[in-house]
């Protein structure tokens, strides 16, 4: 059975008895009711002093599990105190040792300032730098104040205000990629969301196709096999779940939901195509359609221009469609885990381009389009079957990070030492 999306927790604090430890350790407890899982990281005090020289294989162990322990997260929560009005120095190594590697680029990120009203903004400033230098998307809306009196705490440790408990479920839940998802207490209070994830239900109950005022359906990791044409009656959905299920097809209906305006998640499923229909949802900005058994993607998607982020990786893609291009909106594609030879020449055309993820596919080469994307920040080409580099590599001016391990290239060349001598970190 699939499990909830895992948050890793950091604090920037080594003090026994620390507030900072207490909000997270609250985050931990709630977490069920946020439906994340959530770990401490507890390494902090043993992270040896960063030195370039030290960040290559083999890494030291500590950092090893570190960077680990970031790779099989699906987003990272950190609440850190201000020392002399920046990070203290222990927790800005560990995010030192972040950089030199991919494990947290695209990672959602946010941060809980738990200091009094009108303190904490220096560490704030400097959390924002450094995440930005190390390709971590930050989670705007999760990054928020919790002030917290160690007078609140009880026996264990955790805090007690109902609002600040409140505001931790809504912060583990957009990490996760959800919309805002009130605690269980206050299901009363969101008319417009149906919550029934991981209800064993094994088919969607009849009266929620009444339920036409829905904005939010979360049906995900539920056994479901069979999506009835009813879903077309939800005009009103913005966001709608379906991940983890054991769907083989989606109705041709769900391109009647033209008003999701946030996120489809279809991932986790057994989908072998996608309905021509869903180039319908114009407005929709985030689609997961990954860990599929899907060969091709439909022409249609080329309509679907206000997406912001496609995620189809872990499928059986050997191809994707020349629409691809109309998505001039796109700012992440990932497609690891696929049999992609190459990219449509229409890739050229996606110059809000960010991220792209190519990592374990069948690459000889690297698509000649990509010379063209000039905000493309992070390239992760990993495990392909890649041999020389193209020179216009050069030519790419946002470049940060090309992830090129796993490839039999060469690993000393001019044009990578020019690169590096750019900014571009370079991985092989």
């Amino acid at each position: 059975m699939p499990t909830p999306p895992l948050i890793l927790l950091l604090s920037g604090s080594l003090r026994a008895g620390s507030t900072n430890e207490a909000v997270l350790r609250t985050a931990q407890a709630l977490a069920p009711a946020a439906r994340v899982r959530a770990v401490r990281y507890d390494g902090l005090a043993g992270l040896p002093h960063f030195n370039p020289d030290e960040d290559a294989d083999p890494l030291p162990r500590p950092v090893a599990e570190l960077r680990e322990a970031i790779d099989r997260a699906d987003g990272i929560l950190i609440c850190s105190p201000e020392y002399a009005g920046t990070l203290p120095g222990s927790f800005k190594n560990l995010l030192d040792w972040t950089v030199g590697g991919t494990e947290i680029v695209g990672k959602p990120v946010a941060w809980i300032n738990a200091a009094a009203p009108g303190r904490g903004q220096g560490a704030e400033a400097t959390l924002r730098t450094v995440l930005g230098y190390t390709g971590a998307a930050l989670v705007e809306p999760a990054c928020v104040r919790i002030p917290v009196d160690r007078g609140t705490l009880d026996a264990e440790g955790l805090v007690t205000d109902p609002e600040a408990r409140r505001q931790l479920v809504r912060v583990l839940g957009l990490l996760a990629g959800r919309e805002d998802t009130p605690p269980p207490e206050d299901r009363a209070a969101a008319p417009h969301e149906l919550n029934l994830w991981r209800r064993q239900l094994g088919k969607v109950p009849a009266p929620v196709w009444r339920r036409t005022e829905l904005q939010i359906l979360i049906l995900a990791d539920n056994g479901l096999t069979d999506l009835p044409p009813d879903i077309g009656r939800l005009r009103r959905l913005t966001t709608l779940d379906l991940g983890h299920n054991h769907l083989t097809a989606v109705p041709d209906e769900l391109g009647a939901l033209t008003g999701l305006t946030g996120f489809l998640y279809l991932h986790d499923n057994r989908l072998t195509e996608l309905p021509a229909s869903l180039g319908r949802l114009t407005l929709l900005r985030y689609l997961n359609v990954g860990e599929n058994a899907l060969t091709a993607l439909p022409d249609s998607l080329g309509r679907m221009t206000s997406l912001r982020e496609l995620r189809a990786q872990h499928n059986r893609l050997s191809a994707l469609p020349d629409t691809l291009g109309h998505l001039r909106d796109l700012r992440e594609l990932w497609l690891r885990g696929n049999a992609l030879e190459s990219l449509p020449a229409s890739t050229a055309d996606l110059h809000e381009l960010r991220h792209l993820d190519l990592r374990e596919n069948a690459l000889a080469e690297l698509p000649p389009p990509l010379a063209r994307l000039p905000r493309l920040r992070h390239l992760d080409v990993r495990g392909n079957r890649l041999t020389r580099l193209p020179e216009w590599l050069l030519d790419l001016p946002a470049l940060e990070k090309l992830d090129l391990r796993w490839n039999p290239c060469a690993r000393a060349t001019p044009l990578l030492t020019e690169l590096e001598r750019r900014g571009c970190v370079v991985l092989l």
